[in-house]
């Protein structure tokens, strides 16, 4: 009765905690599709404020993993509330006129507590769910739900009205806080301080490092992708869209199904296969020319790489068993990965104003350095997994049986051979 119990606990947990995450995405994304128009109108500024605006959430994320430590007291309810609140209040003072610099401080703000919102629903889904694959499969799939359900809400309620977005991410904001009820009201053990020591260190770094050559591929898109498509072969807004939405669409179908292929077959061999087809795919797209089955080819060889590829950072890093998650562990990943987007929107920026425009040359040199990039850092998890392979006994413990020959005499055994096993008897001369 208490595992049946304790059973129906968890997966109301993980499902409560999916559908939050659908939500907590909404929020970030909503000014986007009118966010020139809302700075330009405004500030009267040009494109570089509306990327600085983007920029500026990035930024503040970076700044929510150290306070994952001094959170560790506070259960999953009280640090989703208290972030779904600051983040509604600092949406809110956007709706009234302030200056520029202080719109990106509150953009900050809004980066820092939207990420802490993810960290705890992302953590909460996988520490409930049968495996890690799974677990980060379909928060995975819930983020990038949300992703396109805040970018469509952002187009419609911009068409309308743009500055019409802050109040409604504000609402959203305190829907979540609301929602917050439903979460468990004591710390969990996910939510406990790591004691892992550097073992542990060494996994968040190697698996945040694959977070950030993953998350460098949606910059570098975001940046150069609509200019460059349209500059090869004018490509219509609704090809573009197509391009940019069919990896979001992958992940948001498929993440369920590739976190289960990623508990068959491990994170390592599903990152040798998926990093390529996301790489080739984009070259692809950036090659074609226009050219109607090299850019169907390259946007399906995208998206499926993009799908292979989401659950393995997060399962590299915690391990395999549910039991391993910890908020911390999931929060460093997340804001490595924040610092590898970072990486490919202001790579592509720098470029682009160092030669005057985006050009073929640029994307297929950052993708040279995501492929590189993958390869050392595959390379180095290959070593560390070998050099963890030999399994670890306790003292005293027999593991190995020697056969002995079968033409050996039987005999009783004397007092001295009959005794408990000892350390000795463990050692193979």
């Amino acid at each position: 009765m208490t595992t049946s119990a304790g059973t129906s606990s968890a997966t109301w947990t993980r499902r409560w905690a999916l559908l939050l995450l659908v939500f907590a995405a909404v929020p970030d994304v909503l000014p986007y599709p009118g966010l020139k128009q809302l700075i330009s109108e405004r500030y009267g500024l040009d494109d570089i404020g509306a990327q600085l605006f983007a920029v500026a959430a990035l930024i503040g994320a970076l700044g929510a993993v150290p306070i994952l430590r001094r959170l560790r007291s506070w259960s999953p309810r009280r640090i989703f509330a208290s972030a779904a609140l600051v983040q509604a209040l600092a949406i809110g003072v956007m709706i009234i006129p302030i200056d520029w610099p202080f719109l990106l401080v509150l953009r900050g703000i809004q980066g820092y507590v939207d990420l802490l919102l993810l960290v705890t629903l992302t953590t909460l889904v996988a520490a409930n769910a049968p495996s890690t694959g799974r677990g980060f499969g379909m928060a995975g799939s819930a983020i990038m739900v949300g992703l396109a359900l805040g970018l469509v809400g952002g187009g419609v309620v911009s068409s309308i009205s743009v500055p019409a977005v802050f109040p409604v991410g504000a609402l959203v904001s305190l829907g979540l806080a609301l929602g917050s009820l439903g979460l468990p009201s004591v710390p969990g053990r996910s939510f406990e301080p790591n004691s892992r020591g550097l073992e542990f260190d060494r996994k968040v770094i190697t698996a945040g490092a694959f977070m950030a050559s993953d998350r460098m591929i949606p910059g570098m898109m975001t940046f150069s992708l609509p200019l460059l498509l349209v500059t090869n072969f004018g490509a219509t807004p609704m090809t573009i869209s197509l391009i940019m939405s069919m990896p979001l669409l992958a992940c948001a179908i498929g993440g369920y199904f590739t976190g289960m292929i990623v508990d068959r077959l491990g994170a390592f061999l599903v990152r040798v296969i998926g990093v390529p087809l996301q790489a080739s795919g984009l070259a692809l797209v950036v090659v074609s020319a226009g050219n109607p089955t090299l850019l169907v080819l390259g946007t399906l060889l995208l998206a499926t790489g993009s799908a292979l590829v989401m659950p393995t950072s997060l399962v590299i890093g915690t391990g395999r068993s549910a039991h391993q998650v910890t908020a911390e562990s999931v929060g460093g990943i997340q804001a490595l990965g924040q610092v590898g987007y970072l990486f490919g929107a202001l790579s592509i920026l720098i470029m682009t104003i160092y030669y005057g425009s985006v050009t073929n040359g640029i994307v297929l040199t950052l993708l040279l350095v995501y492929l590189a990039w993958n390869v050392a850092w595959l390379g180095r998890l290959r070593a560390i997994g070998h050099a963890r392979r030999a399994p670890r006994f306790a003292r005293g413990e027999r593991r190995l049986t020697i056969p002995q020959p079968k033409s050996r005499v039987r005999r009783a055994p004397s007092a001295v051979e009959s005794r408990a096993p000892s350390d000795a008897d463990s050692t193979i001369n």
